[in-house]
């Protein structure tokens, strides 16, 4: 039922001596107003009572009054993409950003806009853990307060570390008498250069493990690195390089296939 004086089929009219208008907004986001105008039958009252419930009234006398209602809403909060590098995601700092919204402007036409922020980024932040900017999201309406903006990490691939967890796992090429002797080598990390001690008799594929060495957690323990050891031969050997492997091939009776 859409009140007792409409019909089926027949155009909306006022009642006799009735004059309606209405008006939602004028441009402002903090107040959104509708207004009406009614002779006191409760002809348009009743219409609009039925469609959007108790805030419209019937008017309390027979004198054309102004009904209005305010909408209450905190802002929404939005989400954004922050993409940094393994560097700086392992140190922390502070990043300057820019991002693009859009607003209303005049006239409620959506403008686009620009926005800077100074985000303060904390070691050891992992992909899929996000930052909060408060309030910095969508505008409330009719005085609550705006949302927060959420900025998502994601980390650049890098060219020698990969990231699992808050471990860490790189490669480390060694010569076949580096592996068979053994050999420290000095090693860059992203905490700084340290010297690893590769033992005498490692396989390639081996795994050395450096505990406390992987990403930084500022609510425990930080993850480790993992060095997976690869023994690389050259390509071309020099003529005494090449005695020198036959003088080994001569003597050794090790034989990885038996």
């Amino acid at each position: 039922q859409l009140g007792r004086h409409w019909q089926q089929g027949d155009p909306f009219q006022g009642a006799p001596g009735t004059e309606y208008a209405y008006n939602f907004g004028s441009g402002s986001t903090d107040r959104q107003e509708a207004y009406f105008w009614s002779s006191g039958d409760g002809h348009f009252s009743d219409f609009f009572e039925t469609l959007f419930g108790d805030r419209f009234h019937k008017t309390p006398t027979e004198s054309q009054d102004r009904q209005s209602f305010s909408i209450k809403r905190q802002g929404d909060d939005h989400e954004a993409i922050l993409r940094i590098p393994l560097e700086e995601a392992f140190r922390g700092g502070t990043k300057s950003i820019t991002l693009q919204s859009v607003s209303p402007g005049s006239r409620n036409i959506a403008s686009p806009q620009e926005k800077h922020y100074e985000v303060k980024i904390p070691p050891g932040i992992l992909p899929g853990q996000k930052i909060r900017l408060s309030g910095q999201g969508g505008q409330g309406i009719g005085g609550e307060p705006p949302g927060d903006l959420y900025l998502k990490i994601e980390i650049d691939p890098h060219p020698h570390f990969r990231l699992e967890g808050r471990d860490l796992h790189t490669e480390l090429p060694v010569t076949p008498w580096e592996a068979a002797l053994g050999k420290s080598i000095d090693f860059p990390l992203l905490s700084g250069p340290v010297t690893l001690k590769v033992p005498a008799g490692t396989q390639s594929g081996q795994k050395l493990r450096l505990r406390g060495k992987g990403m930084p957690n500022p609510k425990g323990s930080p993850g480790d690195l993992y060095v997976e050891v690869q023994i690389k031969l050259p390509k071309k050997l020099t003529p005494k390089e090449k005695a020198l492997f036959e003088k080994l091939n001569a003597v050794s009776k090790f034989n990885p296939r038996s």
